[in-house]
């Protein structure tokens, strides 16, 4: 799903957060709807799965631009956010243990269903704007702008800034966006080809047919590694921010940023060496250091965009970040 980062991104800027978020209200409680019903037909996982995903990366792109509305916490509530998601893959244990208690999987779906609906309506009716402004002032407030409230006239400036006319050609000749994408890219890529291994026979040679079950457990274990790890970058690079920025530039950010996304690199780089060993002890160490590299990486395409001041529309605009 990363790679609608685009698509989302522009209808994000176009429909703005209040329209997008009910449309992944509705996504999401469909999809689980969907899921609820593969008792009676199985066809419905797919497009279930496919609701909920959707709705969930939508989700993620409008939840990383709230911060913005809390200077001070900026960086380590987008750090906490990005660990949130690559945690996310951890609720099938909630799942697995709910059902091994005896639940249906029918009343498991449909009570995520009323969740997703109790949990979600509230925000949206109360904390969402249409836009959020290009430039966020300090005394800026979600609930006083909040669409139903129709305050917001946040003059007709902020709401031409959120549509103004960065287009597709003026994003290609930014030549750093090629950087970003590639960068992003190699992390997507290792990330996939690791979830590749752990779904292969791989386990299986490192430990014996019965290792691929207790490996894929751990692993599903260790995913909340990646939600506790998420705090110590975001306040790291906060602090850097502090100590080395001045104003007018983002040298702290910008070095925290390549600390951060070389430890990934490295860490990457040893899961796959320690991989190709045989032996359970191997396998462990192979999947807590692709988790740790993940851990730091996953927050790098977010925060990495903080290194660029507002001004420069066509980053803002292609990423979603106005």
């Amino acid at each position: 799903m990363s790679s609608s980062s685009l698509l989302s991104g522009a209808l994000i800027t176009k429909w703005g957060h209040f329209t997008c978020s009910v449309i992944s209200l509705f996504f999401t409680t469909v999809g689980f709807l969907l899921l609820a019903l593969i008792s009676i037909n199985q066809n419905f996982l797919f497009p279930g799965y496919l609701l909920i995903s959707t709705a969930g990366f939508l989700g993620h792109l409008m939840n990383v631009q709230v911060p913005r509305t809390i200077p001070k916490l900026t960086v380590i509530l987008m750090t906490t956010f990005a660990g949130l998601y690559s945690a996310s893959s951890s609720s099938f244990l909630a799942i697995q243990y709910l059902h091994d208690q005896g639940y249906s999987i029918n009343s498991i779906f449909c009570a995520l269903a009323i969740l997703t609906i109790v949990l979600k309506l509230p925000r949206i009716l109360f904390l969402t704007p249409h836009h959020l402004p290009k430039n966020v002032s300090a005394d800026f407030s979600l609930f006083r702008n909040r669409v139903l409230c129709n305050i917001i006239e946040d003059n007709e400036e902020n709401q031409m800034e959120t549509t103004s006319d960065a287009s597709l050609k003026t994003i290609l000749c930014e030549p750093m966006i090629y950087f970003i994408c590639l960068g992003y890219s190699a992390f997507s890529l290792r990330s996939l080809t690791f979830a590749a291994w752990m779904g292969s026979s791989w386990p299986t040679w490192i430990g014996g047919e019965h290792f691929q079950i207790a490996l894929n457990n751990f692993k599903e274990y260790a995913n909340l590694l990646t939600l506790s790890l998420s705090f110590f970058p975001g306040l790291t690079i906060t602090i850097l921010d502090r100590k080395l920025s001045q104003e007018g530039n983002n040298f702290g950010k910008a070095i925290g940023l390549a600390v951060f996304y070389s430890l990934c690199s490295v860490l990457f780089v040893a899961s796959g060496i320690l991989g190709s060993f045989e032996g359970e002890i191997f396998g462990y160490s192979s999947v807590v250091t692709a988790l740790l590299g993940r851990a730091f990486g996953s927050l790098w395409p977010t925060l990495l965009l903080l290194v660029y001041p507002p001004k420069v529309k066509t980053y803002l605009k292609c990423f979603s970040l106005k």
